[in-house]
Protein backbone atom coordinates (compact mmCIF):
# COMPACT_ATOMS: atom_id res chain seq x y z
CA UNK A 1 0.00 0.00 0.00
CA UNK A 2 0.94 3.64 -1.02
CA UNK A 3 1.19 6.08 2.23
CA UNK A 4 1.87 9.34 -0.55
CA UNK A 5 -0.96 11.23 -1.78
CA UNK A 6 -3.27 9.64 -4.33
CA UNK A 7 -3.48 13.00 -5.96
CA UNK A 8 -0.80 14.88 -7.89
CA UNK A 9 -2.11 18.19 -7.14
CA UNK A 10 -4.32 20.40 -4.46
CA UNK A 11 -7.88 19.97 -5.02
CA UNK A 12 -8.42 23.43 -6.39
CA UNK A 13 -11.11 25.66 -3.87
CA UNK A 14 -13.13 26.45 -7.23
CA UNK A 15 -13.60 22.89 -8.04
CA UNK A 16 -16.94 21.06 -6.93
CA UNK A 17 -16.60 17.59 -6.42
CA UNK A 18 -20.49 17.07 -7.27
CA UNK A 19 -18.76 18.06 -10.99
CA UNK A 20 -16.13 14.75 -11.48
CA UNK A 21 -17.07 12.59 -13.15
CA UNK A 22 -16.33 9.40 -10.15
CA UNK A 23 -17.97 6.33 -10.75
CA UNK A 24 -21.39 5.85 -8.61
CA UNK A 25 -19.68 3.65 -5.66
CA UNK A 26 -16.79 5.85 -5.39
CA UNK A 27 -19.95 8.94 -5.01
CA UNK A 28 -21.21 7.08 -2.35
CA UNK A 29 -18.31 6.36 -0.60
CA UNK A 30 -16.54 10.00 -0.59
CA UNK A 31 -20.34 11.76 0.43
CA UNK A 32 -20.32 9.50 3.38
CA UNK A 33 -16.55 10.13 4.47
CA UNK A 34 -17.24 13.96 3.59
CA UNK A 35 -14.98 15.05 1.11
CA UNK A 36 -18.13 16.69 -0.92
CA UNK A 37 -18.45 18.63 2.01
CA UNK A 38 -14.56 19.70 2.61
CA UNK A 39 -12.50 18.70 -0.37
CA UNK A 40 -9.48 19.92 1.42
CA UNK A 41 -9.36 16.13 2.64
CA UNK A 42 -8.39 14.85 -1.31
CA UNK A 43 -4.95 16.52 -0.70
CA UNK A 44 -3.96 14.32 2.61
CA UNK A 45 -5.73 11.46 1.00
CA UNK A 46 -3.66 8.67 0.29
CA UNK A 47 -4.23 4.30 -0.72
CA UNK A 48 -3.96 3.12 2.96
CA UNK A 49 -7.00 5.00 4.21
CA UNK A 50 -9.13 4.26 1.27
CA UNK A 51 -8.66 0.71 1.67
CA UNK A 52 -9.60 1.30 5.23
CA UNK A 53 -12.90 2.51 4.36
CA UNK A 54 -16.07 0.15 4.47
CA UNK A 55 -16.80 -0.74 0.77
CA UNK A 56 -13.94 0.37 -0.68
CA UNK A 57 -11.44 -1.02 -2.15
CA UNK A 58 -8.64 -1.12 -5.17
CA UNK A 59 -11.17 0.09 -8.31
CA UNK A 60 -12.51 3.30 -5.54
CA UNK A 61 -8.64 4.28 -5.54
CA UNK A 62 -7.81 3.88 -8.95
CA UNK A 63 -10.94 5.36 -9.41
CA UNK A 64 -10.14 8.90 -7.59
CA UNK A 65 -6.58 8.70 -8.49
CA UNK A 66 -7.62 8.67 -12.18
CA UNK A 67 -10.27 10.40 -12.30
CA UNK A 68 -9.66 13.49 -9.79
CA UNK A 69 -6.30 13.97 -11.42
CA UNK A 70 -7.93 14.26 -14.76
CA UNK A 71 -10.49 16.60 -13.33
CA UNK A 72 -7.69 18.46 -11.63
CA UNK A 73 -5.96 18.55 -15.11
CA UNK A 74 -8.42 19.80 -17.10
CA UNK A 75 -9.63 22.59 -14.48
CA UNK A 76 -6.38 24.37 -14.50
CA UNK A 77 -6.15 24.03 -18.51
CA UNK A 78 -9.94 25.79 -18.55
CA UNK A 79 -8.84 28.03 -15.85
CA UNK A 80 -5.71 29.20 -18.34
CA UNK A 81 -7.78 29.00 -21.23
CA UNK A 82 -10.21 31.15 -19.69
CA UNK A 83 -8.07 33.94 -18.43
CA UNK A 84 -6.37 33.96 -22.26
CA UNK A 85 -9.84 34.26 -23.40
CA UNK A 86 -10.72 37.39 -20.70
CA UNK A 87 -7.22 38.78 -22.01
CA UNK A 88 -8.12 38.93 -25.02
CA UNK A 89 -11.28 40.67 -25.04
CA UNK A 90 -10.31 42.83 -22.97
CA UNK A 91 -8.65 44.64 -25.75
CA UNK A 92 -11.36 43.73 -28.19
CA UNK A 93 -13.90 46.26 -25.74
CA UNK A 94 -10.81 49.23 -26.65
CA UNK A 95 -11.07 48.65 -30.35
CA UNK A 96 -12.53 51.99 -32.40
CA UNK A 97 -15.33 49.39 -34.00
CA UNK A 98 -16.47 47.48 -30.92
CA UNK A 99 -19.54 49.19 -30.59
CA UNK A 100 -20.27 49.42 -34.45
CA UNK A 101 -20.16 45.49 -35.27
CA UNK A 102 -22.90 42.81 -34.63
CA UNK A 103 -24.70 39.96 -35.71
CA UNK A 104 -27.06 41.90 -37.65
CA UNK A 105 -24.38 43.35 -40.41
CA UNK A 106 -24.32 40.75 -42.99
CA UNK A 107 -20.57 41.50 -43.21
CA UNK A 108 -19.84 39.94 -39.96
CA UNK A 109 -22.72 37.73 -38.90
CA UNK A 110 -20.65 34.60 -39.05
CA UNK A 111 -18.07 35.91 -36.56
CA UNK A 112 -20.70 37.16 -33.96
CA UNK A 113 -23.13 35.22 -31.60
CA UNK A 114 -26.73 35.92 -32.21
CA UNK A 115 -28.60 38.53 -30.82
CA UNK A 116 -28.44 42.35 -30.34
CA UNK A 117 -25.80 42.29 -28.35
CA UNK A 118 -22.48 44.66 -30.36
CA UNK A 119 -19.25 43.26 -29.87
CA UNK A 120 -18.45 45.30 -27.02
CA UNK A 121 -21.56 44.53 -25.20
CA UNK A 122 -20.67 41.00 -25.45
CA UNK A 123 -16.99 41.60 -24.39
CA UNK A 124 -18.13 43.78 -21.43
CA UNK A 125 -21.39 42.34 -20.10
CA UNK A 126 -22.24 39.02 -22.56
CA UNK A 127 -22.89 35.57 -21.52
CA UNK A 128 -19.89 33.30 -21.37
CA UNK A 129 -20.50 31.02 -24.30
CA UNK A 130 -21.23 34.51 -26.06
CA UNK A 131 -17.89 35.76 -25.43
CA UNK A 132 -16.44 32.05 -26.18
CA UNK A 133 -18.08 32.19 -29.46
CA UNK A 134 -16.96 35.75 -30.20
CA UNK A 135 -13.70 34.60 -29.19
CA UNK A 136 -13.24 31.52 -30.73
CA UNK A 137 -14.07 33.58 -33.91
CA UNK A 138 -11.93 36.62 -33.32
CA UNK A 139 -9.23 35.97 -36.09
CA UNK A 140 -11.84 35.56 -38.43
CA UNK A 141 -13.51 38.68 -37.13
CA UNK A 142 -10.34 41.06 -37.28
CA UNK A 143 -9.48 39.31 -40.70
CA UNK A 144 -12.89 40.85 -42.48
CA UNK A 145 -12.88 44.20 -40.51
CA UNK A 146 -9.21 44.13 -42.07
CA UNK A 147 -10.44 43.22 -45.79
CA UNK A 148 -13.37 45.62 -45.74
CA UNK A 149 -11.38 48.66 -43.93
CA UNK A 150 -8.91 48.20 -46.78
CA UNK A 151 -11.45 48.97 -49.59
CA UNK A 152 -11.87 52.09 -51.31
CA UNK A 153 -14.97 54.28 -50.13
CA UNK A 154 -17.30 53.67 -53.40
CA UNK A 155 -16.33 49.89 -53.22
CA UNK A 156 -16.44 49.51 -49.21
CA UNK A 157 -20.54 51.42 -49.72
CA UNK A 158 -21.16 49.23 -52.61
CA UNK A 159 -19.93 45.92 -50.98
CA UNK A 160 -22.28 46.67 -47.66
CA UNK A 161 -25.42 47.60 -49.45
CA UNK A 162 -24.99 44.33 -51.49
CA UNK A 163 -24.78 42.56 -48.54
CA UNK A 164 -27.98 44.20 -46.38
CA UNK A 165 -30.13 44.12 -49.64
CA UNK A 166 -29.29 41.06 -51.71
CA UNK A 167 -28.81 42.98 -54.51
CA UNK A 168 -25.65 42.61 -56.92
CA UNK A 169 -25.18 42.99 -60.58
CA UNK A 170 -27.22 45.31 -62.70
CA UNK A 171 -29.88 45.33 -60.16
CA UNK A 172 -26.86 46.76 -57.80
CA UNK A 173 -25.19 49.40 -60.01
CA UNK A 174 -28.69 50.68 -60.71
CA UNK A 175 -29.22 50.85 -56.83
CA UNK A 176 -26.47 52.63 -56.12
CA UNK A 177 -27.05 54.68 -58.85
CA UNK A 178 -30.56 55.70 -57.74
CA UNK A 179 -29.68 56.77 -54.50
CA UNK A 180 -26.77 58.12 -55.03
CA UNK A 181 -24.32 55.84 -52.89
CA UNK A 182 -22.23 55.60 -55.85
CA UNK A 183 -21.07 59.10 -55.37
CA UNK A 184 -23.04 60.70 -57.69
CA UNK A 185 -26.43 62.42 -58.58
CA UNK A 186 -29.04 60.05 -57.74
CA UNK A 187 -30.66 59.39 -61.16
CA UNK A 188 -34.55 59.23 -61.40
CA UNK A 189 -36.77 56.59 -60.75
CA UNK A 190 -37.82 56.38 -64.58
CA UNK A 191 -34.39 56.26 -65.64
CA UNK A 192 -33.66 53.59 -62.83
CA UNK A 193 -36.84 51.31 -64.12
CA UNK A 194 -35.39 52.21 -67.93
CA UNK A 195 -32.30 50.26 -67.10
CA UNK A 196 -33.67 47.18 -65.68
CA UNK A 197 -36.62 47.21 -68.03
CA UNK A 198 -39.31 47.51 -64.06
CA UNK A 199 -41.82 49.81 -63.45
CA UNK A 200 -41.17 52.81 -61.81
CA UNK A 201 -43.24 51.13 -58.54
CA UNK A 202 -41.06 48.29 -58.94
CA UNK A 203 -37.76 50.49 -58.30
CA UNK A 204 -39.11 52.00 -55.63
CA UNK A 205 -40.19 49.06 -53.72
CA UNK A 206 -36.07 48.02 -54.32
CA UNK A 207 -35.37 51.63 -52.82
CA UNK A 208 -37.76 51.35 -50.03
CA UNK A 209 -36.39 47.54 -49.11
CA UNK A 210 -32.97 49.09 -48.90
CA UNK A 211 -33.54 51.72 -46.20
CA UNK A 212 -35.99 48.76 -44.08
CA UNK A 213 -32.47 46.53 -44.49
CA UNK A 214 -30.07 49.12 -43.55
CA UNK A 215 -32.28 50.58 -40.16
CA UNK A 216 -32.39 46.50 -39.21
CA UNK A 217 -28.80 46.22 -39.87
CA UNK A 218 -27.25 49.54 -38.53
CA UNK A 219 -26.48 48.74 -34.47
CA UNK A 220 -27.24 51.91 -32.30
CA UNK A 221 -24.53 53.63 -32.18
CA UNK A 222 -23.85 53.02 -36.22
CA UNK A 223 -22.15 51.18 -38.99
CA UNK A 224 -18.78 50.22 -39.33
CA UNK A 225 -17.67 52.66 -42.33
CA UNK A 226 -14.31 53.76 -41.54
CA UNK A 227 -14.09 54.61 -44.81
CA UNK A 228 -17.22 57.70 -44.61
CA UNK A 229 -15.74 58.79 -41.15
CA UNK A 230 -11.93 59.34 -43.21
CA UNK A 231 -13.69 61.15 -46.12
CA UNK A 232 -15.43 63.39 -43.24
CA UNK A 233 -12.34 64.05 -41.65
CA UNK A 234 -9.53 64.37 -45.37
CA UNK A 235 -12.06 65.22 -47.60
CA UNK A 236 -14.23 63.10 -49.76
CA UNK A 237 -12.73 61.62 -52.91
CA UNK A 238 -12.64 63.18 -56.24
CA UNK A 239 -15.36 62.61 -58.81
CA UNK A 240 -17.99 62.88 -55.88
CA UNK A 241 -20.52 65.22 -56.52
CA UNK A 242 -22.11 66.96 -53.37
CA UNK A 243 -25.49 65.12 -53.84
CA UNK A 244 -23.77 62.10 -53.87
CA UNK A 245 -21.71 63.33 -50.81
CA UNK A 246 -24.89 64.23 -48.90
CA UNK A 247 -26.60 60.31 -50.52
CA UNK A 248 -23.62 58.79 -48.75
CA UNK A 249 -23.43 61.04 -45.17
CA UNK A 250 -27.61 60.38 -44.83
CA UNK A 251 -27.20 56.65 -45.48
CA UNK A 252 -24.93 56.32 -42.90
CA UNK A 253 -26.23 58.48 -40.66
CA UNK A 254 -23.33 61.26 -40.24
CA UNK A 255 -24.64 64.79 -38.60
CA UNK A 256 -23.60 67.86 -39.79
CA UNK A 257 -22.30 70.18 -36.61
CA UNK A 258 -21.69 72.79 -38.75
Amino acid sequence: MDDTPILNEPWPPDLNPADVPFRKRTVTVLTRMGFFDDPTLFNTLTETEVLSWWNAGEKTVADIRLTGNAAIRRHHEEAAEHARLSADLATVAEEPWARHIWHRDPRFAAFVPKGDATVHDIVTTGSLSDKRVLWDNLDALRRAIDDQAARALGDAVAQYVQAISGQHGDRLEVLLARTGLNGQDPITGREAARRLNRSDARIQQIRDSLLRHRDRARPPEGVWMPQVVEAERDGWPEGYTGAGVEATRAFFGVVDDA
